[in-house]
């Protein structure tokens, strides 16, 4: 099923989700079911920029552009059956990322001491902290050129923005009803 999700247009996103249910025929194999089904997606959302795309299209470059439309930023994510497409060509930003887990998802206890710092905002879920955080640092990563390792936990955020070394940037949720059961999205752009 593939599910176009408006997202605030002033953004310019394109984001798009894909179920496994609409894997067009002849799609090329990824190494696992979900780099497949985030590039399904990643295949809908271009429908969006180009009337007739194609399997060559798919093509990344250095986790942040599309080949053949060097003018987009992209970003994949995917949890348990369900994976996601991010595109934006906003000459604004740098670079985007995107998280999408179900809301149902437990972060197990202890784990926090990975991702949560004595910066961040209190006024999100343990699970929102965590998917901020990813969209964050796939925003950043592409950009990050320092000697130290790029961790989750270098990320300080409050309830709509962040900063990690030199960069500042923003992000938002968003929510979706699938087949009875929530999702949600984080999308962060710098």
């Amino acid at each position: 099923m593939a599910i176009l999700m408006q997202l605030d247009k002033t953004k310019n996103f394109i984001f798009e989700i894909s179920t496994g249910d609409d894997v067009p025929r002849n799609f090329p194999e990824f190494k696992n079911v979900y780099s497949k089904l985030s590039r399904v997606a990643l295949f809908n959302s271009l429908k969006n920029i180009t009337s007739n795309p194609n399997f060559d299209d798919l093509q990344i470059s250095r986790h942040l552009h599309l080949t053949n439309f060097p003018d987009y930023k992209v970003s994949l994510s995917h949890t348990k059956d369900i994976s996601c497409a991010l595109l934006s060509n906003c000459p604004n930003y740098q670079s985007i990322g995107v998280d999408i887990e179900w809301e149902s998802r437990l972060v197990k206890p202890g784990i926090e001491k990975f991702y949560i710092n004595e910066n961040d905002t209190e006024k999100l879920t343990k699970l929102e902290v965590w998917m901020a955080k990813e969209a964050i640092f796939k925003a950043i990563s592409p950009l990050y050129k320092g000697d130290k390792v790029l961790v989750l936990k270098d990320i300080a955020i409050d309830e709509e923005s962040f900063k990690c070394f030199n960069f500042k940037g923003s992000f938002e949720f968003y929510s979706k009803n699938i087949s009875n059961k929530n999702i949600k999205i984080a999308i962060a752009w710098v």
